[in-house]
């Protein structure tokens, strides 16, 4: 059952009843507890208004954050918040204390008992007795942690992603630069041409170091553990350079793209391809892009 649909039962609840036996026996731990046992892909529990201390705790809640029941019924969720979220649910308590029906989802994080913390998606409104006073707090929460951890690592991802980009131009801007040099040479008159080249050799071993591969290499690392690694292993002939075509396919970068990073034209990168199809064992038909995305390095 999904939060907005608690939401809804509990919007159905709040309006009360019309007959009177109804209302004496809504709020009964026996009618609570069941409520808490229909909906265990969410957890539900009740808190004092006035103290926030857990009044009814599901014993789905050990599995989650590692406190036994009896130990939560202590404690109160300002005990679990994360430093950070304290200040803002004080305040949003405070209100529902007050009566207040006005409800958000909100994103928290709790402290596991073995100090780590856990991401919980949050619903909370007030309980009212038929004398309209508030009875409880009631707070509905799903466990989010994989879905955060996922989006803060695709996160840090993109940044490595982005920072890597940067390197890879930083190299194609070094690369430019050699390509203006020889376009310089070749105006020159042929005696000094062969002099100047010997410069720009040198030029060129000083542009083109071991750090560059190993500065990408690094940056890559972040975004694919392991890969450069494996594919190493599985494949020791692979240049440095057949490596970094490799990476960058990996990541999914187009053919214009690729060629442009590697400072060649599109007919050579189609010459390469068919090298690199070779040293990875590919058949003809089978497609190098896809053999290299779908490569699984566990």
């Amino acid at each position: 059952m999904q939060i907005q649909e608690i939401s809804e039962i509990l919007k159905h609840i709040n309006q009360g009843s019309n007959h009177e036996e109804d209302m004496d026996t809504l709020y009964t731990q026996e009618d609570l507890f069941r409520i808490v046992m229909e909906n265990m892909g969410d957890v539900i529990c009740l808190h004092d208004p006035e103290t926030t201390r857990y009044e009814l705790v599901p014993p789905s809640m050990e599995k989650i954050l590692g406190f036994s029941v009896a130990e939560l019924l202590q404690m109160t969720p300002y005990d679990l918040f994360h430093p950070d979220t304290i200040k803002w649910l004080e305040s949003d308590h405070n209100k529902k204390a007050m009566g207040s029906r006005q409800s958000e989802l909100v994103e928290v994080k709790c402290r596991h008992k073995n100090g780590s913390y856990v991401w919980f998606e949050v619903f909370s409104r007030p309980l009212f007795d038929k004398s309209g006073k508030v009875c409880y707090i009631m707070s509905i929460s799903r466990d989010i942690s994989e879905r955060k951890y996922l989006a803060e690592e695709q996160h840090e991802k993109e940044i490595i992603k982005t920072r890597l980009m940067s390197s890879v131009a930083y190299m194609e801007k070094k690369m430019d630069l050699m390509v203006k040099l020889e376009k310089i040479i070749l105006e020159v008159p042929p005696k000094p041409r062969s002099e100047i080249r010997n410069v720009l050799n040198v030029i060129r071993k000083v542009l083109e170091t071991e750090d560059d591969w190993e500065d990408f290499k690094t940056h890559f690392h972040f975004t694919d553990p392991g890969f450069v690694e494996y594919i190493s292993m599985q494949y020791p002939s692979l240049t440095n350079k057949e490596l970094k075509h490799i990476a960058l396919i990996r990541l999914g970068f187009d053919n214009s793209d690729v060629a442009r990073f590697m400072s060649v034209k599109k007919n050579s990168l189609r010459v390469m391809r068919n090298r690199l199809k070779q040293k990875l064992q590919l058949n003809p038909e089978e497609n190098l892009l896809e053999f290299i995305k779908n490569l699984d390095t566990a």
